[in-house]
């Protein structure tokens, strides 16, 4: 029977990866689909193995942080205030869809199946704004809504990433923590622009 060895550099990455996600769900949000910058974003899909065996490894401390963020996950509360906001907001861009599509058809004088292609043309970009705003906005309610929940979760995550550390005789300084916020406990941190920070687990 093989013995399981757990490799304590995997681990560190995934804890990493891991904080770097819950952290980017706290407010201010970023502009975009995505809580994270396309580079952020990328980053954490090649990290989803180590994220994986993170998690396969630490089974408990996951179901700690599930449950504390048991709230945010299921919060489906949306109130009058965010649906105005954003249906207002798709009802302006519905129009300049429309505004700008009329428009070059007939100054171009297009036919009925240009006019159709004008219309995709136009409608993909604007729609694209449209969905950023609508889920940013619903991260931002989200996030106010349950900033310290995630905060704690993070954490609970730093301080096991800072025992653990210290346990396996590791050098932090080689797994640095992408983060937008930089009021946590146990990390040293190196400003690299606004709600842009990388943290180190304190030695």
């Amino acid at each position: 029977m093989k013995t399981h060895i757990v490799k304590p550099n995997r681990i560190v990455e995934g804890l990493g990866a891991y904080i770097t996600e819950l952290d980017s769900f706290r407010p201010p949000m970023k502009f975009g689909v995505s809580p994270l910058s396309f580079t952020g974003t990328l980053e954490l899909l090649f990290k989803q193995r180590q994220k994986s065996y993170f998690f396969k490894n630490n089974h408990e401390l996951k179901q700690k942080v599930s449950r504390e963020m048991h709230n945010f996950r299921t919060d489906t509360n949306v109130d009058s205030k965010e649906t105005i906001v954003t249906l207002t907001f798709f009802f302006i861009v519905s129009f300049f869809i429309l505004a700008i599509t009329i428009g070059i058809t007939d100054i171009y004088s297009l036919s009925i199946g240009q006019g159709s292609l004008i219309l995709v043309v136009v409608s993909l970009p604007l729609l694209y704004l449209f969905f950023s705003y609508a889920v940013m906005n619903r991260r931002r309610v989200l996030g106010e809504r349950h900033d310290e929940e995630l905060k704690r979760s993070v954490q609970s995550l730093i301080d096991f990433g800072v025992q653990f550390v210290k346990n396996n005789d590791l050098n932090p300084d080689i797994f640095p923590i992408k983060l937008r916020h930089n009021d946590y406990d146990d990390l040293i941190y190196e400003k690299k622009g606004k709600n842009n920070y990388v943290g180190f687990l304190k030695k």
